[in-house]
C-alpha cells in the first residue's frame, strides 16, 4: 500500500511539472508574453504592445478564426481553453486516490467505539494509531548482525502506509500526543541515556524524521 500511494504521488508530481512545460511552450501561441523590462523613459504599456504585434501571426485562435473553418475555429478555442484552464481547476489524481482508500477505511475496526469519557481512549488499545505506535517501537529496536532492519526490507513504503492511515483516519493528533516513541525521545531530550537497547534513540529519532506527519 505505501509503494503504491508513493508511486501514485511521484506520478502526480511528474504529470504536474509536464504540464507546466506544457503551458510554459503554449504561451506564445496563446498571446501570452511575459512583461519585458523597460529602462527609465520607457512606457510598460508601449512596449508591451510592440511585442503583442511582433507575435501576433503566432496567435492559433485568432488565425484560425480568420482563415479556418467554423468547425477547425471551435476545436482550437476547446484547446486553448483547455491549455489555459487545466491547472487552475484543482484537478489532482492522488488526491482521488487516498479519497478511495478513505472509503475503505469506514470499518469501525480503525476506530473503536466511542470512548466512554466522551474525549478519546487512553487506556484502551482499540484505535489504528496505538496500533502502529507498537509497531513503530518493534521496527526502532535495533537488529542484531546478519540481520535486516526494516527499511532495508521494504523502503520507505511502510512509512507511507502508516502516516497515510493516521492521517485519513484523522487520528494525528492522537498519535503525536500517545506515541511511544515521541514520548521516549522527549524524555531522552532530558537525560540523554541510551542504555537499555543501545542505539534505539538514534533509531527512533530516525524513524521519527520518516513518520513526521
Amino acid at each position: 500500500m505505501g509503494n503504491t500511494i508513493l508511486f501514485c504521488l511521484m506520478a502526480e508530481q511528474a504529470m504536474s511539472q509536464e504540464e507546466t512545460c506544457d503551458l510554459l511552450h503554449a504561451a506564445p501561441f496563446q498571446n501570452i508574453i511575459p512583461r519585458p523590462h523597460i529602462k527609465e523613459g520607457e512606457r510598460q504599456e508601449v512596449k508591451q504592445k510592440k511585442l503583442e504585434a511582433k507575435y501576433a501571426a503566432l496567435q492559433i485562435v485568432p488565425n484560425i478564426e480568420k482563415l479556418g473553418s467554423s468547425e477547425q475555429s471551435f476545436i482550437a478555442k476547446e484547446g486553448d481553453l483547455l491549455t489555459r484552464e487545466r491547472l487552475c481547476c484543482g484537478l489532482s489524481i492522488f488526491d482521488m486516490i487516498l479519497t478511495r482508500i478513505r472509503g475503505f477505511l469506514d470499518d469501525p475496526i480503525w476506530k473503536g467505539p466511542a470512548p466512554q469519557n466522551g474525549v478519546m481512549h487512553v487506556d484502551e488499545c482499540l484505535e489504528f494509531h496505538r496500533l502502529w505506535s507498537a509497531l513503530q517501537f518493534v521496527y526502532c529496536i535495533p537488529v542484531g548482525q546478519n540481520e535486516f532492519t526494516v527499511e532495508q526490507m521494504f523502503g520507505e513504503g511502510l512509512h507511507w502506509a502508516g502516516c497515510t492511515m493516521i492521517v485519513l483516519l484523522d487520528q494525528t493528533r492522537k498519535f503525536e500526543a500517545l506515541d511511544y516513541c515521541y514520548h521516549i525521545l522527549r524524555v531522552q531530550k532530558v537525560d540523554n541515556k541510551d542504555g537499555v537497547h543501545k542505539g534505539i534513540v538514534s533509531r527512533l529519532f530516525f524513524w521519527h524524521l520518516m513518520t513526521s506527519i
